[in-house]
């Protein structure tokens, strides 16, 4: 398993109950959820 770091950041507790919601409703949990939101995005910026 690769290695991983740690990013905090503060966000406003709505956006992080979206989120939440968001992530249940695929079976992820919250850290896998934004990391695929991360890369998703980079993948996009990657392709222009």
């Amino acid at each position: 398993m690769a290695k991983t770091e740690r990013l905090f950041i503060r966000i406003a507790p709505e956006l992080k109950k979206q989120l939440q919601e968001m992530a249940k409703a695929e079976n992820r949990n919250l850290s896998n959820f934004i990391e695929s939101i991360l890369i998703k995005k980079i993948e996009e910026k990657s392709q222009e």
